[in-house]
């Protein structure tokens, strides 16, 4: 778990994700956004090869549990596979907030949490006398 800004979290889980594991991801994470009193997690998923219906709905229980602990979960990177299995598992993806990589789910916490990003003018540099 990283914290990225004052209450913006980031979880990424790479590698194979079973019921145990998912467990922990879960306990993990609901600590996580108490003791810094997130408002905003990005869970990205992008290293993740596969996910079946006993993770998908674990999944779906976390982002449950983070929405009743105040905070607003974001899954980001998930794979056309993974997209496309979970879509077969009749999983209901409506319920998930999610983005296609990591880039867009920092921007979508970032605009959750009202943090604006401008980006700067280069300015010429005085010459040198």
């Amino acid at each position: 778990m990283l914290q990225i800004r004052e209450r913006l979290l980031l979880l990424p889980i790479i590698g194979v994700i079973d019921t145990v594991r998912a467990r922990l991801i879960t306990e993990g994470l609901l600590r996580a956004i108490r003791a810094n009193r997130a408002k905003v997690v990005v869970v990205d998923v992008t290293g993740v090869a596969t996910i079946d219906s006993k993770v998908a709905n674990h999944l779906l229980q976390t982002v449950t549990a983070a929405r009743l602990m105040g905070a607003t979960a974001i899954i980001s990177g998930l794979s056309s596979d993974v997209a496309q299995s979970l879509a077969a598992l009749g999983v209901d993806l409506v319920k998930f907030n999610t983005v296609g990589d990591l880039q867009g789910g920092l921007e979508d916490a970032e605009r959750i949490l009202g943090y604006r990003v401008v980006k700067g003018r280069k300015t010429a540099s005085a010459p040198v006398e």
